[in-house]
């Protein structure tokens, strides 16, 4: 959902993405066809001129069922929601379905396995719903491979530093990351969190040659890996140890080499938070690493 801060007492409501069909007769006095035919379409005018309030009042509603909607000033025109969509390969021989699957959609660009390797995987930006959902049906169903979804409109930020760092960059970016309020706690690899789409671009436009890499928070992926054994028992390690099939010894040795031993893979940014989160509860040292490709 879109809200500006307007002036105005009198708004624009636009549907900007359809999910669902709710009936939007009942909230804008709509006819039930030309509510079809909007859903249908999925993106137009709901009201030219509504009361904001009631404008405001409606949007939780048809938020929660499924319709994006902005609330503009009365002679802007609605952008259409334009939607991005990271592909993942489980391993390198799902390129040639991923190949397949695009072009079959109507995709003309070049698919090479080097493109997978960012730490979003490959990304295809700027699709309309309805191609994104046809997009994202395809793909999911490929064994071998995940796809993401996500709409610009709400996409959050994390931003990262290149893996020759900032250098002479550092501090002036630091102070500028703190302006902005959205300073990370620790300034390697990940220096800044949380930044809207028009943050993002500000940031790397005022420093174009740092090397920065901003990746959507819904399409980044985490490996889980332990780095110390911390307050548990030798027994109570060795019984957890057992259930991934791996002893204490072969523990010791992979946190010894400082490679870590590796925990879970390819997390999400919310379940890596909560999986830190727990283990640190019961007094394991963990890390969270950015999954790269």
């Amino acid at each position: 959902m879109i809200a500006s801060q307007l002036a105005e007492e009198t708004v624009q409501v636009a549907l900007i993405s359809s999910g669902t069909h709710p009936n939007l007769a009942r909230h804008f006095g709509m006819k039930p066809a030309e509510a079809d035919a909007l859903l249908n379409h999925g993106f137009g005018v709901i009201s030219a001129e509504m009361p904001r309030a009631s404008a405001a009042a409606a949007v939780p509603v048809l938020t929660a069922l499924g319709l994006q909607v902005a609330l503009l000033p009365k002679n802007v025109e609605p952008a259409v929601a334009l939607f991005d969509l990271s592909i993942r390969l489980k391993h390198a021989d799902a390129i040639h379905l991923v190949r397949s699957t695009l072009a079959r959609l109507g995709w003309t660009g070049n698919v090479a396995l080097e493109d997978f390797r960012g730490p979003a995987g490959f990304e295809i930006d700027g699709l309309p719903r309805a191609k994104a959902d046809d997009y994202l049906a395809a793909l999911r169903v490929l064994r071998g491979v995940s796809a993401t979804l996500s709409a610009q409109s709400s996409a959050i930020y994390d931003v990262f530093a290149p893996s020759t760092g900032l250098g002479t960059d550092m501090a002036q970016i630091l102070r500028h990351l703190s302006v902005m309020a959205c300073s990370a706690k620790d300034h390697c690899p990940q220096i800044a969190v949380s930044l809207d789409r028009h943050m993002l671009k500000c940031l790397l436009a005022r420093f174009p040659n740092a090397g920065l890499i901003g990746v959507n928070q819904a399409f980044q992926r985490y490996h889980l890996t332990l780095t110390a054994s911390g307050r548990i028992s030798i027994q109570e390690l060795a019984d957890f140890l057992a259930t991934r099939g791996c002893s204490v010894a072969e523990m010791n040795e992979a946190v010894a080499s400082r490679r870590g031993f590796r925990l879970e893979s390819g997390l999400t940014r919310t379940a890596a938070k909560q999986f830190v989160a727990d283990y640190a509860m019961i007094g394991m040292t963990v890390r969270a690493d950015l999954v790269l490709g």
